[in-house]
């Protein structure tokens, strides 16, 4: 609702026989004169309805609507034991809220996959409503646990100075100012914060007392300074922190942020759409090539949520991050998924660890390949290495006797082979390790595992059933020396999938991630992670006879009308994809690629296409899946993933 009348003129249109008042509060207040005036405005909506269901915990609502809708039956939850729903224990997680309840005296345990306010009420709202329709308990509390939150999307970037940009320059209400603080906690680390917020606008007499809850919202964020555009933050300035600086417009924030020295931050944009705060983002952020990967974190999250039920319930998660995160970049998806709280995260090589706990990243870190001259460098930073062979045990031994103390106990993984023929310790030298690690007990066995080399060719299941068991027999031998069995992993994506029997303690979660499965079947439960895009540079002209681009690869037969892109195989698109064979997505329509790639750029035939220059231009996304550019360069989906250059921009975003 916005102004009076609203919901009569919408009653008459509607004509509902069921209601559901959700809540009351202070959004759009301007055109009232209080709380109980809306209330009103809103109750009519409901004149004519038969039933009535409203949360009772809310005072005004449980005094004004039996007054209001007379006629319709009140069916309440709260609290209260007078009500139809009846809350009990409600007990909060990090992304999870289980509620305990009872409907008309049945016991209901909801598990809800939020932990805001809102989202636990709406949810609530919803339960209610399923039970009251007829719906299963049972069915009801499936449904709740599978609900997703709504699109609200949040973009983090670099931006100049060393600084992280994160935009949601398009709305200004408190709920959403929350979520995007708790967004900005979750990658700040170790950065100073800055905040940059608009007016809320239309909040009429509730402002005073939304700009102090938007103060006490700031105050669990601290240390983060404030940046306030508009009137109305200026008038209530006594709520925020003295370091605070305001300006009437957003051109002279903008100029304000030019001059000043911020270095190294993370500036959360945060502004109603009229404030045009996308011209800060733009203006703050770094652009330093027209082509940029945009990484879906909220895609991320939702396809870790769906291995974890594939999972038994104590089953941890290895989230694999090696090769700069399948090439989305290793920090920001390792924080979303340090968030989630992930059990451990794998990489390739010491440096990729040392740059996540660099980066704040506090999750366990395992290391697949490490050897003596990095091993001071896993103890340095706390990174749990891969010990493959005697040869290399014994390498490490060597270094960890000289660069620690020998006080506490450090971690390591064991890899065994069991049929890839890679990397791993033999059944015949498995004695002589277990052997040495009795003599050192502080150098503690955290997990053995191996790799399934054809976990996702159903036509090879005999072969990976065959690695399975002769990684639980080496495991048997394990323990039965150490006197202790550590965790042992030896599924990977397509393993979890194929074998769900051979969880054991711990899965390794790589590629389904990013949400790319060798199962056509299961791709529908996936989310795509990563989108690349270019623009358009120039747009030409060519005659028959003329050509475009080295070796005169291409020429044209008739009249041919060509778009540069810069993006070439210096960026990851690969040059194999050129004369005809590679194809970009643009204004709706399949645009050849012509000629030779270049190491910058590439064209295409557009004869046939209306577009302009500076157009978006899709490499592969939604239209061009990822799956469909590999097939065309003969190749795989992880390597075009992880070919991305990182001198190309990456752009995350949270929904």
């Amino acid at each position: 609702i916005s102004k009076p009348n609203e919901m009569a003129n919408l009653a008459r249109i509607i004509q509902p026989q069921l209601g559901v008042f959700t809540n009351i509060g202070s959004a759009h207040q301007g055109n009232f004169i209080d709380i109980q005036q809306k209330i009103v405005e809103k109750a009519t909506l409901f004149q004519g309805v038969s039933k009535l269901l409203y949360c009772k915990d809310h005072p005004l609502l449980a005094a004004a609507l039996p007054r209001l809708v007379p006629n319709a039956t009140q069916l309440t939850w709260g609290k209260a034991p007078d009500n139809q729903l009846v809350i009990g224990t409600v007990e909060h997680e990090q992304q999870v809220t289980h509620v305990h309840c009872h409907f008309q005296g049945t016991p209901l345990a909801l598990t809800i996959p939020f932990s805001d306010a809102a989202g636990i009420e709406n949810a609530l709202h919803t339960a209610f409503l399923g039970l009251i329709l007829g719906v299963s308990p049972d069915a009801v509390a499936e449904g709740i646990a599978k609900l997703e939150p709504i699109a609200m999307r949040l973009e983090i970037q670099p931006g100049y100075r060393d600084n992280i940009i994160i935009n949601d320059s398009y709305n200004s209400d408190p709920e959403s100012i929350r979520l995007a603080l708790q967004f900005l906690e979750q990658h700040r680390n170790e950065r100073k914060a800055l905040l940059i917020l608009s007016d809320l606008g239309h909040m009429g007499q509730a402002a005073e007392e939304e700009y102090r809850r938007i103060a006490t919202l700031l105050q669990a964020h601290q240390p983060l300074q404030l940046i306030g555009v508009g009137t109305d933050l200026r008038k209530y300035a006594a709520f925020f922190p003295e370091d605070s600086a305001y300006f009437t417009d957003t051109v002279a924030a903008k100029d304000y942020l030019f001059q000043s020295t911020f270095r190294d931050h993370i500036i959360l944009i945060k502004g109603a759409r009229a404030f045009q705060f996308d011209l800060l983002s733009e203006a703050l952020s770094l652009k330093a090539h027209r082509t940029q990967l945009e990484v879906n974190l909220t895609a991320i999250a939702e396809n870790l949520r769906h291995f974890k039920g594939l999972l038994q319930p104590q089953t941890a998660i290895m989230a694999m991050v090696k090769a700069f995160g399948y090439g989305g970049g290793g920090d920001e998806i390792a924080a979303t998924l340090a968030y989630h709280q992930v059990d451990y995260l794998g990489v390739a090589y010491p440096d990729e660890g040392v740059a996540l706990r660099q980066s704040g990243i506090r999750t366990p870190i395992m290391v697949l390949n490490s050897d003596e001259e990095n091993f001071a460098v896993c103890l340095q930073y706390n990174l749990e290495p891969e010990i493959y062979s005697l040869r290399s045990l014994h390498a490490f031994l060597h270094v960890w006797s000289r660069e620690t103390t020998q006080a506490s106990v450090t971690n390591i993984h064991l890899k065994l082979e069991t049929g890839m023929h890679r990397l791993g310790i033999a059944a015949a030298e498995l004695d002589a390790v277990l052997e040495l690690l009795l003599q050192r007990p502080l150098v503690r066995v955290k997990s053995v595992f191996s790799h399934l080399a054809a976990a996702g060719d159903v036509n090879l299941m005999a072969f990976t059933q065959q690695q399975i068991d002769t990684f639980k027999g080496l495991c048997k031998i394990v323990a039965a020396k150490l006197g202790y069995m550590p965790m042992r992993h030896i599924l990977n994506s397509g393993g979890i999938l194929q074998f769900p029997e051979a969880q054991f303690e711990m899965v390794r979660l790589g590629i389904g991630l990013y949400g790319i499965s060798s199962h056509p079947g299961h791709r529908i439960h996936l989310k795509p992670v990563s989108r690349l895009v270019s623009r358009i540079t120039q747009i030409k002209t060519l005659q028959a006879g003329e050509s475009s681009g080295y070796g005169r690869a291409f020429i044209a037969k008739n009249k041919t009308i060509i778009a540069t892109i810069p993006i070439g195989y210096a960026d990851g698109f690969r040059r194999c994809l050129g004369n005809g064979i590679g194809k970009v997505w643009l204004n709706g329509r399949a645009a050849p690629v012509i000629g030779s790639v270049c190491m910058d750029m590439m064209m295409v035939d557009i004869t046939n296409i209306t577009c302009n220059e500076g157009d978006e231009v899709e490499i592969f996304g939604p239209n061009l899946p990822v799956e469909e550019l590999a097939k065309l360069a003969d190749t795989i989906p992880y390597e075009v993933l992880a070919g991305i250059s990182r001198r190309v921009k990456r752009t995350y975003y949270q929904e």
